[in-house]
């Protein structure tokens, strides 16, 4: 695959950049390290126990947003309920006939009626 890109990336003529430093390396590191706990603390608490796995995927996404809101400050909490209407917006009209095609009981989703 990779001489597959490299051909691509020469015809396209992309731009070819400069290996980072160990310093630029360090400094990414630290502003990423946070984020990088994540599977660690995930795997370390399903592993011991502390939580099932559906749990954890709760506590990954708890984790997200208070790094992205509080430490990182990408985003505010306006962009987040606009986010999420957006998703549940697009993804309900595609997940509802699907399930109903895999004949899933949609009371699991929380739709009632016929």
């Amino acid at each position: 695959m990779m001489p597959l890109v490299y051909v691509i990336a020469k015809r396209r003529s992309y731009k070819v950049y400069k290996r980072p430093t160990w310093k630029e390396l360090t400094i990414a590191f630290k502003i990423a390290f946070l984020l990088l706990l994540t599977p660690v603390i995930l795997l370390v608490k399903i592993f011991f126990k502390v939580v099932t796995p559906t749990e954890a995927a709760v506590l990954a996404i708890v984790y997200a947003i208070v790094l992205g809101k509080l430490i990182y400050k990408e985003y505010s909490l306006k962009d987040l309920f606009l986010d999420t209407i957006t998703i549940l917006l697009v993804m309900v009209p595609m997940v509802i006939p699907a399930a109903k095609e895999a004949r899933i009981d949609l009371v699991h989703f929380g739709v009632t009626g016929p």
